[in-house]
């Protein structure tokens, strides 16, 4: 139980690399955030990106971004900075991507400003 009797939680995200799968496993996520609707953090390997920025040298580059941007926006979630690197992921050939985030609402940036 969180503050204020809401309830909180922190899910870990472990991905398929399908899109279809990724799909499915998005829409489960969206239906568990009216359960939780104060101090959610979900995070984990995500296995997609939001835009061309978070990936280098991949082909493949924008697939199933837009779907990722839509589950975040629908979710009324954003992003933890990451600090120190742009990415989580580095591959062969140097391949980067930012696969591995963890995703809150904006009132957490407002009172985790200080945490690195």
């Amino acid at each position: 139980m969180g503050v204020g009797g809401e309830r909180d939680s922190l899910d870990y995200v472990y991905s398929p690399n399908i899109l279809s799968e990724q799909q499915m496993l998005w829409e489960e996520i969206i239906g568990l955030r009216s359960v939780f609707s104060k101090a959610w953090i979900v995070g984990g390997d995500f296995s997609a990106v939001k835009n061309r920025s978070e990936r280098i040298y991949c082909s493949g580059i924008e697939k199933g971004s837009k779907e990722f941007g839509e589950f975040i926006d629908k979710c009324k979630l954003v992003d933890l900075p990451l600090v120190g690197k742009k990415f989580t992921w580095i591959g062969l050939d140097s391949k980067r991507s930012k696969l591995d985030r963890f995703l809150t609402e904006e009132e957490w940036l407002v009172l985790l400003k200080d945490l690195q």
